[in-house]
């Protein structure tokens, strides 16, 4: 795949993770870990705007890409960087239009679905993402675990607090979307064909 359309993959990638982000996880406060769950986590503590603590964030985890996986990597993070708080930002409103509380164990499902497919894609493409995808690729060169184990147990750890704060029926529609998701991210990154 050539550059132009890697760049345009990720951009839809990002996209839709930040739509569900504003559709699904801030408005019903369900945490599936990654900055996403941590950004929810700080500003449900703090009233930060969540779009600032995942730029933040991300940017902590910039330096962390340059020192462990290099300025390949680091070099697309810097893409994700200020593309995902930017699309962040720019798709808040659609919290206020679109009301998915009837439905949510069918979201949580294609919510799954989705982002599974663009954290697979994002990885099958060398762009490591930010934030827990930089620690999930640095532990995969040192353990060997597969990117959805480790997946699943750093976000499962991150769950279990937003557990505390939002109610235990957050953390069974997280962990629904999360082992989704994790399973999906498996099957993308491990199939040659795609």
């Amino acid at each position: 795949m050539d550059k132009i359309k890697e760049y345009f993959v990720i951009i839809i990638c990002l996209l839709i993770t930040a739509v569900s982000l504003n559709i699904y996880f801030s408005p019903y406060k369900i945490i599936i870990g990654g900055i996403n769950g941590i950004g929810l986590i700080i500003n449900k503590l703090t009233n930060l705007d969540t779009s600032i603590i995942i730029l933040i964030i991300s940017i902590i985890f910039l330096i962390i890409s340059e020192k462990y996986l290099g300025t390949k990597n680091t070099v697309h993070s810097v893409i994700i960087t200020i593309i995902y708080p930017l699309f962040i930002y720019i798709t808040k409103p659609l919290n206020n239009i679109i009301n998915l509380k009837s439905v949510l164990i069918s979201t949580s499902i294609i919510i799954g679905l989705l982002t599974g497919i663009a954290s697979g894609t994002m990885y099958k493409l060398n762009f490591n993402g930010i934030g827990i995808p930089t620690i999930i690729q640095i532990l995969n060169q040192k353990t060997n675990i597969s990117y959805g184990k480790l997946n699943m147990i750093i976000n499962s750890i991150i769950i279990i607090i937003g557990g505390f704060l939002f109610g235990i029926k957050k953390v069974v529609y997280g962990l629904i979307v999360l082992i989704i998701n994790s399973n999906i991210l498996n099957i993308v990154v491990n199939n040659k064909n795609m």
